[in-house]
């Protein structure tokens, strides 16, 4: 199978992300269409229910998960709820990134100089990866959402990376992928790092995931509730993790990043009311899944695969007048079969550059 030239390749894609925050503003801040900001329209109803819990929690002290143990399990029943099983233990920090180079930190005190990953994986990652000194090899040639995808694992105990769903194209990994993968792992007794930080953002209604066949003992997983609940400023994430792990890992990310925010713990403490009960999450993908068929309707974007879940999209834009509009290609997350097309966020402040009458999301009730 051919795999692109894996050191030259990542050089370039990081050099391209640096020069589009450094030299481009953020590429305005973030504000433009294919770029990560959005609008939120129940963004003050939801943040209400944090400031709440911020009024509980003293300022004047380092805070540490482990003060809170209501916070593990909270989120603990929350997948007992969604995945039907729950997590051995749960590692909670300030943002997927910094939990990304924690792992990363992980793998290189492991000894380990090379990892296997399943392309696309986020540009900081491979940033980490490569300033850690560990190399980083894709399995595959084509992404999971294309045509005559396929992987090709090492036959060996290893670290495979795996970015599950797309986050850019808004496709999840198909079951039967998963289920090859965990066969892999039962035979080799790998470890299987997860970047999910875009699930549990799915435009229907859950389906049963797949990713319980994993081992639990031996697999990370990186979920991102303040993605769930497009509050980007309050900086959270947490990773389901071993038990074996929770101890080394918990001492290491306090050595390189010492304690939470209040404000990441106000997050936690109300994120999994907000996310269950209160079910803002769906209320928030049923806008970009409307807004996504909006567009398809009117003409304005297109693909030969549908996406399914979380605010980006990866299709041909057929509007034209969009020359002063910032965009990223396939360049941006190791594609380059589609030169024509772009991410776009449904969610996006610009997203009235595509569509003047887009729907603002205060009419779109649950699916």
């Amino acid at each position: 199978m051919e795999m692109p030239h894996q050191e030259w390749f990542t050089s370039d894609l990081i050099d391209r992300h640096i020069y589009l925050e450094e030299q481009l503003g953020d590429g305005d801040g973030g504000n433009f269409l294919s770029g990560w900001q959005c609008i939120n329209p129940w963004q003050c109803t939801i943040d209400s229910e944090i400031v709440e819990k911020r009024q509980s929690i003293t300022p004047s002290t380092y805070l540490y998960a482990d003060r809170y143990p209501e916070i593990e399990r909270a989120f603990s029943d929350l997948h007992q709820s969604t995945d039907g099983c729950p997590p051995e233990r749960i590692l909670f920090g300030a943002g997927s990134t910094q939990l990304l180079l924690l792992i990363t930190a992980w793998i290189r005190s492991r000894n380990m100089s090379e990892v296997f990953y399943i392309a696309p994986m986020y540009h900081t990652l491979h940033w980490s990866l490569k300033t850690l000194g560990v190399r980083s090899r894709p399995v595959n040639s084509r992404h999971p959402f294309e045509p005559q995808f396929s992987i090709n694992l090492p036959d060996k105990e290893t670290v495979l990376i795996v970015t599950d769903p797309i986050w850019y194209s808004g496709t999840r990994m198909s079951p039967e992928v998963i289920e090859k993968i965990a066969a892999w792992q039962s035979a080799t007794n790998s470890v299987i790092v997860i970047d999910g930080s875009f699930q549990y953002m799915e435009w229907e209604r859950p389906v049963e995931s797949s990713i319980g066949c994993l081992d639990p003992s031996l697999t990370i997983r990186v979920v991102c509730p303040t993605k769930q609940l497009i509050l980007h400023g309050y900086r959270a994430s947490y990773a389901l993790i071993p038990g074996r792990l929770h101890r080394y890992l918990a001492t290491l990310n306090s050595m390189m990043f010492a304690s939470l925010s209040i404000d990441t713990v106000a997050f936690l403490l109300a994120a999994p009311n907000l996310i269950m009960q209160q079910a803002f999450p769906r209320k928030l993908m049923s806008l970009a899944a409307h807004r996504h068929h909006q567009l398809r309707a009117k003409g304005l974007i297109r693909a030969s695969w549908s996406p399914d879940c979380g605010y980006f999209c990866f299709e041909k834009l057929c509007k034209t007048g969009l020359e002063e509009q910032a965009l990223m290609s396939g360049r941006y997350f190791e594609q380059s079969r589609y030169p024509d097309h772009h991410r776009i966020n449904l969610l996006s402040p610009q997203i009235t550059a595509l569509c003047s009458d887009v729907d603002t999301g205060l009419s779109v009730e649950l699916s």
